[in-house]
């Protein structure tokens, strides 16, 4: 993994993304909804949160 992709997916989301056919679509699909959680709390990527607490278990 990249400096970026291991700053922003945990091992398992990597994995995860990396076996679909369409990887890049599943990587965006969990950028977004991590910078939704970032924004709902009103923190931003400036203050954000560990990446581990904002891990994606489920869509």
């Amino acid at each position: 993994m990249g400096v970026f992709l291991e700053r922003v997916y945990t091992e398992q989301e990597f994995a995860y993304c990396q076996k679909r056919a369409s990887s890049y679509q599943h990587f965006a699909g969990r950028w977004a909804a991590k910078e939704a959680v970032l924004k709902a709390l009103g923190t931003g990527w400036a203050k954000g949160i560990a990446w581990e607490i904002s891990k994606l278990s489920r869509w």
